[in-house]
């Protein structure tokens, strides 16, 4: 029993680590860390029962709202767009805790980051990893820092911003039914009277606690997928750099074996016995990149497994929003209405959100073949043929390309974004054109052999 509580205490300890050392914070909140005992431990436990508890509620409301309010397209939108971000994210923290498939692989990313995929014995390779650590740590900290800020701008724009503005403009009830609320930042329906003060501080109060908790639950955990993201573009860097010093590598290990040599025979050593030592330390200093390619490789396999239900889902939604975006932008008559604000914000983040994705998944491909490109720089004409076979192989294995899939549905690329965005103007523009169709009017034609024919 010990033993297993050491290693639960151990487990954890290595997790916080890694959270900690990606400058991640608040991910005690976020119903992802499981503590093996004391307050976090249960606030977890019974959050995320909760969460599912409120989640469902809100699904179901959300459901009676989209039915009973399919006259105005708007408040449609609204509700379905906010009712497809609640069921993916409700999925991935379900998957995450109940099949925990998801939380192993994100527990042993952080662990695999806990320490370099392979240390190299050359100084100038050393002092290259460290300057991009230093910069991973700038960019991480930056990362998380504008994401925090952004969230926060955007729970206070949606829960408070637009419903004073609301209030401020004297807007009308678009429904009698008092479970409707237009002064609520979501005009989901309630069991009971939402335009009482109770009422409505009752579900403003639990929309607002809810909405901070899922972003918080966002924040956390879509920061360690750019810090596991950030880890690999890192290691791939160092690996070009350790190529590119081959030279420099195989000359330090040859002083080195050379000095053994010394110390251990006092003897002069033979032509042939010369070419065994160069040979040797030809075959290690090939080695050593193929070891650490091999670390990296299972690094992006674990990563990819444990992110691409992820990307399936919230890519999904993102492109199936931006698609119905570009129709109902054109029902809008200005963008300078609340409608119109609103509506323009949503479209703008989703487009930046799945360009960012796309952006990254076509960075990672990128950074992968530059392997191969610098393994081809390789003075390899005095090899022999043991060294070649070495070397083709390593070429055959970075051959394959660091591609991202979303739930194997589609590559995580910037065709995907280009894809997505022509489906988008290709709807959008019919829209207008059937609009302007129907907006035409028909005018009469006077036919003078039709008037003489009627007399």
């Amino acid at each position: 029993m010990d033993s297993k509580e050491e290693i639960k205490e151990e487990k954890f300890y290595n997790i916080v680590s890694g959270l900690e050392r990606a400058n991640i914070r608040l991910y005690q909140f976020s119903l992802l860390v499981l503590y093996p005992s004391g307050f976090w431990k249960y606030y977890t436990i019974y959050g995320f029962i909760l969460t599912d508890i409120i989640g469902v509620y809100f699904l179901i409301s959300g459901a009676v709202a989209i039915y009973q309010q399919l006259d105005d397209i708007f408040v449609l939108f609204e509700v379905v767009h906010a009712y497809m971000l609640l069921m993916a994210i409700l999925t991935n923290l379900n998957d995450f805790h109940v099949l925990r498939k998801m939380r192993n692989f994100w527990y042993k990313l952080l662990d695999l980051c806990k320490e370099d995929f392979f240390e190299y014995e050359c100084e100038s390779v050393k002092k290259e990893s460290a300057r991009l650590r230093s910069l991973s740590k700038k960019y991480m900290k930056w990362f998380f820092n504008i994401f925090q800020y952004g969230i926060f701008v955007t729970l206070m724009m949606v829960m408070v911003v637009i419903p004073l503005v609301r209030l401020y403009l004297n807007e009308e009830q678009k429904n009698n039914n008092t479970a409707f609320n237009i002064y609520l930042p979501l005009s989901v329906w309630s069991p009971f009277n939402s335009r009482t003060v109770a009422g409505f501080t009752f579900i403003y109060s639990l929309m607002f606690v809810y909405a901070s908790l899922l972003l918080v639950i966002m924040l956390v955990y879509i920061s360690t997928i750019f810090y596991f993201y950030m880890e690999l573009i890192i290691q791939l860097r160092i690996l070009c750099y350790a190529l590119q010093k081959h030279d420099e590598r195989l000359k330090l290990l040859t002083l080195q074996v050379t000095k053994i040599e010394n110390i251990n025979s006092s003897s002069t050593h033979t032509y042939s016995e010369n070419v065994e030592h160069n040979n040797y330390c030809i075959t290690q200093i090939l080695k050593e990149p193929i070891m650490h390619y091999l670390k990296i490789r299972e690094f992006f396999n674990v990563f990819q497994e444990s992110s691409s239900f992820f990307f399936g889902l919230m890519l999904t939604v993102n492109m199936l929003v931006i698609v119905a975006m570009s129709l109902l932008l054109t029902r809008i008559d200005s963008i300078l209405t609340v409608d119109g604000l609103k509506f323009g914000m949503i479209f703008s983040f989703e487009v930046m959100n799945i360009f960012i994705y796309t952006y990254s998944g076509s960075m990672l491909i990128e950074e992968s073949r530059q392997v191969q490109k610098y393994l081809y720089s390789i003075d390899w004409y005095g090899f022999n043929s043991n060294q070649k076979r070495i070397l083709n192989i390593f070429q055959g294995q970075s051959a394959s390309k660091f591609l991202l899939m979303a739930a194997g549905l589609y590559e995580i690329n910037l065709d995907t974004f280009i894809q997505c965005n022509k489906s988008a103007t290709f709807n959008h523009n019919n829209s207008l054109k059937n609009s302007k169709l129907k907006l035409t009017p028909v005018t009469p034609t006077f036919n003078p052999h039709k008037l003489c024919r009627n007399d």
